[in-house]
């Protein structure tokens, strides 16, 4: 008898058991550790993301206990959506608009936003990377250049482009969508030289009003450079003005494509990237000119530029030359080329990618130029908006400026960045000589001298000339070269830079 009222007892309790892997008892609190929307202790089917009345993270790795929802602290001023939350600093009180790619329709809700962070520390700024890992973003680039850092993660749709510039104590904190930008990775190339391949760069000579060659219609501006790369292909650097870009010299230029990549005419030249330092005509309109004839020989794979928003209220950005100029690329890029888009890559301070053998570092960006506090732009002139890009071949370095002013472009870049940092081999003087940037010449130190301007056009002021002689003062005198003179072409020689083309300009 005692064991037969054993066993209904164990038949009992063997019930009970089994009863909770069918239909749970309702003290059963569901556990899901593996989130696989099944319960751990019943079995049974769970909904997706219960919604939690109280998130719990106890063990801090911001996913919550209970139903795997992102958890994350709350930082009173944090602005940046959906993005982990920066702690340490003061934040600006605002977002800056940062702009977009090459999307025609340019919508508000795909904007790339900024949040700055002030009086922040490099310690600060790891714990924040440290964080975003935790929080599911996958690093995708890392790196420290002169005691600043720069990172990029990415997380579904999102990336965030974060950097620590050491000098100032600020950081930016950029949400980008992974739509409006290609990776670093992707991007970029490696090509492996091998003998006979040279890497050339190229002023292209442009015309320009000279006393000695009258040409009243065009401009003392523009400005086009070609990078021949070891592989053959060509990075586009602007483009010149549309003025300065005639039928007959247009024609120049696409003969000058296939010979510099030794191309049979009637080939299609690969134009591994298109970089623009900002949207001002005098230097995209020429190349946009070029391309309406040219576009059938030229397989464009790559553009890269950060333009200030269309959506912004800072009218210098969002009204004017340049504004018309940013919709004017888009269209040609989306138009010319749209049987095979282009890679494009926004472009950040701190990046750096390859194209076959050439290294290119962003200095800068119009980002740079943020306030702060109010996170309003401190660009009041559209030329400010320049990125600063250098690149590197063969040990040699060579700086380009764009349009570059000494007002707000120039404080910035020399405060972000030590001397010794900007120190270059070669340099493209900003704004055609038309602006004092004397004290980073002074501190570039180049010897090799691209001039986007005539003789006659720096005589035109004393302050002109003035800023002239201060980067001749670093210059060899047979690296000098003035764009209405002649298509110079310089590459690396044993050790330094040395020229290795010369076509003459005839008027």
């Amino acid at each position: 008898m005692r064991v037969l009222s054993a066993l209904l007892l164990l038949a009992l309790l063997l019930t009970s058991l089994l009863a909770c892997s069918k239909t749970p008892p309702a003290p059963c609190e569901h556990v899901d550790e593996n989130n696989d929307l099944v319960c751990d202790t019943c079995g049974s089917s769970l909904p997706p993301a219960p919604a939690c009345t109280a998130h719990a993270d106890a063990n801090a790795d911001l996913s919550c206990d209970v139903c795997g929802a992102f958890v994350d602290e709350s930082v009173a001023g944090w602005l940046l959506d959906g993005v982990p939350t920066y702690r340490g600093g003061t934040l600006a009180n605002a977002l800056y608009l940062a702009g977009q790619g090459v999307d025609a329709t340019q919508l508000p809700e795909n904007e790339n936003t900024l949040q700055t962070v002030s009086g922040t520390t490099a310690e600060e700024f790891e714990a924040y990377l440290a964080k975003l890992g935790l929080a599911g973003y996958q690093r995708e680039f890392y790196r420290t250049a002169d005691t600043n850092l720069f990172a990029s993660y990415v997380k579904d749709e999102i990336r965030v482009y974060a950097y620590y510039m050491s000098r100032t104590g600020e950081v930016r904190v950029v949400k980008e969508y992974v739509k409006n930008s290609a990776s670093l990775s992707d991007f970029g190339y490696d090509y492996e030289k091998k003998n006979g391949d040279q890497t050339v760069l190229y002023q292209f000579a442009l015309a320009m009003n000279d006393e000695t060659h009258a040409k009243p219609d065009f401009k003392d501006n523009g400005m086009l450079y070609i990078l021949k790369l070891s592989d053959n292909s060509v990075v586009i650097i602007d483009g010149a003005n549309s003025i300065q870009m005639t039928n007959d010299r247009r024609d120049e230029l696409m003969q000058m494509l296939w010979e510099i990549t030794g191309s049979e005419e009637g080939d299609t030249v690969r134009v591994a990237a298109w970089y623009i330092t900002h949207a001002h005509g005098d230097h995209y309109g020429g190349f946009l000119r070029f391309t309406w004839k040219y576009a059938k020989y030229i397989d464009l794979e790559r553009v890269c530029f950060a333009f200030p928003s269309l959506n912004s209220s800072n009218e210098a950005f969002s009204t004017g030359s340049g504004a018309d100029g940013y919709r004017q690329i888009i269209q040609i890029v989306t138009e010319s080329y749209a049987d095979d888009a282009p890679a494009f890559l926004r472009l950040h301070t701190g990046q750096t990618f390859s194209l076959a053998d050439v290294n290119f570092e962003v200095l800068q960006t119009h980002e740079d130029l943020s306030d702060p506090v109010t996170a309003a732009s401190l660009i009041t002139n559209y030329n400010d908006s320049s990125s600063v890009l250098r690149l590197s071949v063969d040990g040699e370095s060579f700086l380009f400026l764009g349009d570059a002013l000494e007002r707000r472009a120039m404080p910035k870049l020399m405060a972000n960045w030590s001397g010794e940092h900007l120190r270059s081999d070669g340099v493209q003087l900003a704004h055609h000589v038309m602006n004092d940037l004397s004290p980073l010449y002074h501190v570039v130190c180049a010897t090799v001298l691209f001039v986007p301007q005539s003789q006659y056009g720096i005589a035109q002021t004393a302050g002109r000339i003035a800023v002239f002689e201060a980067a001749k003062a670093h210059a060899r005198a047979d690296m000098i070269f003035l764009q209405n003179e002649q298509t110079v072409g310089i590459a690396v020689v044993n050790g330094r830079w040395e020229k290795v083309y010369s076509v003459p300009y005839t008027y």
